[in-house]
């Protein structure tokens, strides 16, 4: 799973959160560690966070993601490491905020994490989580960065979405079959920053059209794909996906 931005909606601080297999990862300038602690509720202990990393803050992110993904968390781990440790066990440069393991229930926070952005990460984090153990591959990979920066990032008290300058770069771009969008860094059809543009078009998109929870529940056991004709009207997902990058520009 793999994120990347040039400009984020919020901030433009972000500048990476990319993926390499089952690993997500989340990368952009930020603020060294400070004081490290452990952090436990019922669904995830955090080891080796910083003072600024609190239980309000965590269990707030925690109610926020499983309100809207109708699950309760499986115990994750998490911990913060440093940039080399990253490197040594992923081979991820020093610009790593964080990553996702989801097949082992583990998240890791590099040392670039912020106070400001903790819980926007955390909640990105949790949504591939939470992908994993109650969806797996119901969600296509199209769809699932744009769904956690959708519950993990626009759904925090006055976020927003893509903006309407987001929406026209991607416009802009020479078309592609979005249904392609399975890894932004291996053998991508387009550059990371559009493959989750994009894949966050898609979920918005899905979301106005047939409500995105509602979709991938039907969609256990099965594919968001048997039921985009029956449940949101599109014939054509691309086609589909066009039109909406029209009608938001």
């Amino acid at each position: 799973m793999c994120y990347t931005l040039q400009v984020h909606p919020f901030q433009s601080s972000l500048r990476r959160l990319s993926a390499i297999g089952s690993t997500c990862v989340l990368a952009w300038t930020g603020a060294s560690l400070c004081t490290a602690a452990t952090v436990r509720t019922n669904e995830i202990e955090i080891e080796g966070a910083p003072e600024w990393v609190t239980k309000q803050a965590v269990e707030r992110t925690i109610r926020r993601v499983e309100k809207f993904m109708e699950w309760d968390i499986r115990k994750v781990r998490a911990t913060f490491a440093d940039s080399q440790r990253i490197q040594d066990q992923q081979g991820l440069g020093s610009g790593v905020l964080a990553f996702s393991l989801a097949g082992s229930k583990r998240i890791v926070f590099g040392p670039l994490t912020t106070k400001e952005r903790f819980e926007e990460v955390l909640g990105h984090e949790l949504t591939h989580q939470v992908i994993a153990q109650k969806f797996k591959k119901s969600v296509p990979k199209w769809l699932e960065e744009g769904l956690a920066n959708f519950v993990g990032l626009y759904r925090l008290p006055g976020a927003v979405g893509l903006t309407s300058a987001r929406y026209a770069r991607l416009l802009a771009q020479p078309e592609f079959d979005v249904r392609r969008l399975e890894h932004p860094f291996l053998n991508s059809v387009v550059e990371p920053s559009i493959h989750y543009d994009a894949s966050t078009a898609l979920a918005e998109m899905l979301q106005k059209k047939c409500g995105l929870l509602e979709l991938i529940q039907m969609s256990m056991g099965k594919s968001v794909e048997a039921y985009l004709s029956t449940m949101c009207g599109i014939k054509d997902l691309n086609t589909a996906y066009r039109q909406w990058l029209k009608e938001k520009t």
